[in-house]
């Protein structure tokens, strides 16, 4: 059983619903918050080892999240996967240069979201890039 809290900060509730179920089975510990304003609060409260952010919710974006926590000392080694409908080079781009470390366009297959999510948490503290 993973002792890993994962912290899914999406504004569809169905989203963050489905992807505890799948988590909870792979044995994570599950924190959910479907309001962007308070994900920075809300990923303090959790310390979580892993963040899926969704990128496009109403106020605060899935990209300036991702700033606001990699400017917090206490928060910017947290890996973050940016988990979106949109596939845009563009935006997939500046979405790494807000931060984050992966980038996972909705729908997924289950396995491959667990794949992804055990690399990053298997990385070493300083790892912060996906080679």
């Amino acid at each position: 059983m993973n002792e890993e809290t994962i912290l899914i900060i999406d504004d569809d509730p169905s989203t963050t619903r489905l992807l505890e179920v799948l988590l909870t089975r792979e044995g994570y510990k599950i924190e959910t918050e479907n309001l962007s304003q308070n994900a920075i609060q809300r990923t303090k409260d959790a310390l979580p080892q892993l963040v899926i952010l969704d990128l496009m919710m109403p106020g605060i974006d899935g990209m300036t999240v991702c700033r606001q926590m990699k400017a917090d000392p206490d928060l910017k080694e947290i890996p973050v996967i940016m988990f979106s409908a949109v596939n845009q080079p563009e935006i997939t781009e500046q979405a790494y240069n807000s931060g984050i470390n992966d980038y996972i366009t909705k729908p997924i297959h289950p396995q491959e979201l667990t794949d992804r999510i055990r690399k990053w948490l298997d990385q070493e503290p300083d790892s912060t890039t996906w080679d």
